[in-house]
């Protein structure tokens, strides 16, 4: 803990915000936040370089109800405890001891451009001798529309009150002991809060000569608990540049002019990663891809076979007369019988 005296770069380094600032990481450049609190000296040179005189503070002080902004880093507030345009911290001409003069406010606005130097404040007094709920419900109401305009565009990025009350037990006594449970909910915040990821190994077939952009297959993943919607698609290796998977999943042809069956080029082996939104990414998926002949060309046709042609064989007429001897000496013998019976 630190004392009452002004520490901002112990505060800064204590919570390691200095090297954040100093390496120009993150200055507060661009932010915009609200201090609802007991209102700001404005004319300090901390967060007006103008300003920063008695003589500024006495000026605006002697008109505690009308401020025209920009102040410096101050670029708007409000004054919800005397219901006025002016946020000016110790504005009571006679401060009663409900209204005493106070510093908490613009030490609080310090704090915050301590350790972020490049925001913008608006500053907001809801304390005063109390911090009445309507002073800060208004001023809440405040920070998210700066201008009143009714367009919330232009509301705070962060809202501090450092607020609190004369409220508890100082003496010691202890209640007795209640049982408090807090159920914790798991919010998905990052890439390792998520399941990678899984395609499924997959064969396809094309016929040679496809024209280039046609899909000849889609690509699929198992369902998963956690698994967020795959955004990205990536070839890392591929024996065959005719094929390309575009970001819906698709394998797609992607150079016809490759695709030659008689080449050589009769399969193709595609190894695809599936990428999700947060870059979680899967194990390589092996797409086969079967490349199929079409005949094109004369020389792919095949050969025609010859048709056999009968042959027929004349007999000499050497061996024709041999054979009518034969028959006339096998023939004889029932002539003779034929003869004899009509004796």
């Amino acid at each position: 803990m630190f004392d009452s005296e002004l520490h901002i770069a112990e505060s800064s380094d204590y919570i390691k915000a200095t090297p954040v600032r100093t390496e120009g990481v993150a200055t507060g450049a661009g932010q915009k936040v609200a201090v609802l609190d007991t209102g700001i000296d404005y004319t300090h040179k901390i967060f007006n370089e103008a300003a920063g005189t008695v003589e500024a503070y006495d000026a605006a002080q002697a008109d505690p109800t009308t401020v025209a902004w920009p102040q410096g880093q101050v670029k708007g507030g409000y004054d919800y405890m005397r219901n006025d345009a002016d946020p000016i911290e110790n504005d009571p001409a006679v401060p009663t001891e409900e209204d005493s003069p106070t510093s908490h406010g613009t030490s609080v606005s310090h704090l915050v451009t301590g350790i972020a130097p490049d925001v913008e404040l608006y500053v907001y007094s809801v304390c005063g001798g109390g911090c009445p709920s309507a002073a800060q419900a208004a001023a809440l109401e405040s920070a998210m529309d700066p201008n009143g305009d009714g367009d919330i565009s232009d509301r705070v990025d962060v809202i501090n009150m450092s607020l609190g009350g004369e409220f508890g037990d100082t003496l010691g006594n202890e209640s007795e002991a209640t049982k408090v449970t807090v159920n914790i909910e798991n919010v998905i915040d990052s890439a390792a809060d998520y399941t990678p990821p899984k395609l499924i190994a997959a064969e396809f077939s094309v016929k040679e000569n496809t024209a280039t952009g046609t899909v000849i297959g889609q690509l699929e993943s198992v369902t998963q608990e956690n698994t967020l919607e795959i955004a990205e698609y990536l070839v890392k290796s591929s024996t065959n540049t005719a094929f390309s998977v575009n970001n819906n999943g698709q394998i797609v042809v992607a150079n016809s002019a490759v695709l030659d069956f008689e080449a050589g080029n009769n399969i193709a082996t595609l190894m695809v990663i599936a990428i999700d939104k947060l870059g979680n990414t899967s194990d390589p998926a092996a797409i086969t891809i079967n490349i199929e002949n079409v005949v094109d060309t004369d020389a792919e046709q095949p050969a025609p076979v010859p048709t056999p042609t009968p042959t027929v064989t004349q007999a000499s007429s050497e061996s024709s007369s041999g054979s009518l001897a034969w028959f006339a000496l096998l023939a004889a013998p029932f002539a003779v019988l034929r003869r004899r019976k009509h004796k």
